[in-house]
């Protein structure tokens, strides 16, 4: 059941101040009600309410409306991807009611000219129809970052929103499952990668819009105003995740030419170095990974009493780049984005209690 913290609890080891809504086992909710919850309301699309009142504690308990959307937003990151965006949109283009493609370059590359030169922004209006297409150019000079870049993607949502991430490179299966998510604020989908990953992991691609929404710090580390919604590693408490029966196919390098590969590398080398010192200042709200094995056990404590805390299994790995050598691993010499240095934690719960 969905749940909605009135006063201040503390659920899983996890403190909930009044508001935060997450999911909730209703074998759970009633344990805590006898442990003394001030009140558990529920609610069938938000009508019907049965009242239980006990002393210091107070939570809602409702489902979800049963159409929670005004629309579905495709939100695309791109620069001179035409030959991939050809390959992969058709995948999912029927299933959004409205696209949002984010252009251009970022500044580390020095270009005078940051935007897309491969046709993009005709090719586009071919394909969808003007009211369902908005493009945004990049600043004089490209993009600082990819938080600023992926920012300007929330920035162009609207109330009643769901923010479908996707790159220009991700083929999308079961798309239909777009049209069909449940009310939530943060969806986790599959992510199959055969290059670089070993196994298929879950990442946060579905997201409510709400004003104050942004990427900051890690070009993964989303926010909710000032309060952490998701990384790639972490869901973060206090809000709604769900898991969405949606897999996305990565095929990294799709239609890029050398020269666009060369500078994809340098780009990313300018932001690890930027990015990979950086650590979420609130670590009791979240983490990506840098308390290790002990932060590992405490993710798979969670999830056996809240499951939308945390999905069935974010990430096949708790690393310590992003997403992946795993702290369990030796060093790779030669290729530290290696699959077989990643870790399924649920199978690895054994040897992370061990280590504590």
């Amino acid at each position: 059941m969905q749940v909605e913290a009135l006063s201040r609890i503390s659920v899983g080891g996890v403190p909930r101040v009044a508001r935060d809504r997450f999911e909730l086992s209703r074998t759970l909710a009633l344990h805590l009600r006898e442990r003394g919850l001030v009140r558990i309301v529920t609610a069938r699309e938000m009508e019907k309410e049965d009242w239980w009142t006990f002393p210091h504690r107070e939570l809602r308990a409702y489902e979800g409306r049963a159409r929670p959307w005004r629309r579905v937003v495709a939100c695309v990151n791109i620069w001179n991807d035409l030959a991939a965006l050809r390959q992969t949109m058709p995948s999912w283009l029927p299933y959004v009611d409205r696209v949002v493609v984010v252009d251009g370059a970022y500044a580390a590359l020095g270009l005078e000219q940051a935007e897309s030169t491969d046709g993009l922004a005709a090719w586009l209006a071919e394909q969808v129809a003007p009211e369902r297409l908005e493009l945004i150019l990049p600043p004089a000079g490209g993009w600082p970052n990819q938080c600023a870049k992926r920012s300007a993607y929330c920035a162009a949502g609207e109330e009643g929103d769901l923010l479908f991430i996707v790159d220009a490179d991700e083929r999308v299966a079961q798309a239909s499952a777009l049209r069909e998510v449940s009310e939530c604020d943060v969806g986790w989908v599959r992510l199959v990668n055969e290059t670089i990953y070993r196994r298929p992991y879950g990442q946060p691609r579905l997201v409510r819009w709400r004003p104050g929404l942004a990427y900051r710090g890690r070009h993964h580390w989303m926010f909710a105003s000032e309060a952490v919604l998701a990384t790639h590693q972490y869901g973060g408490p206090g809000f709604w995740h769900r898991l969405v029966p949606l897999t996305l196919t990565n095929t990294r390098r799709l239609g890029r030419s050398p020269e666009r590969v060369e500078q994809q590398q340098r780009s990313l080398a300018v932001a690890a170095a930027v990015e990979h010192p950086l650590v979420l200042s609130e670590r009791t709200r979240a983490s990506d990974s840098q308390l290790g094995a002990r932060e590992s056990l405490r993710i798979l404590q969670l999830a056996s009493y809240d499951p939308g805390l945390v999905g069935y299994r974010l990430h096949t790995a708790i690393n310590t780049t992003t997403p992946h050598a795993s702290v369990f691993a030796r060093k790779a010499t030669d290729n530290p984005f290696r699959g077989p240095y990643q870790v399924d934690l649920l199978a690895e719960q054994e040897r992370m209690a061990a280590l504590l």
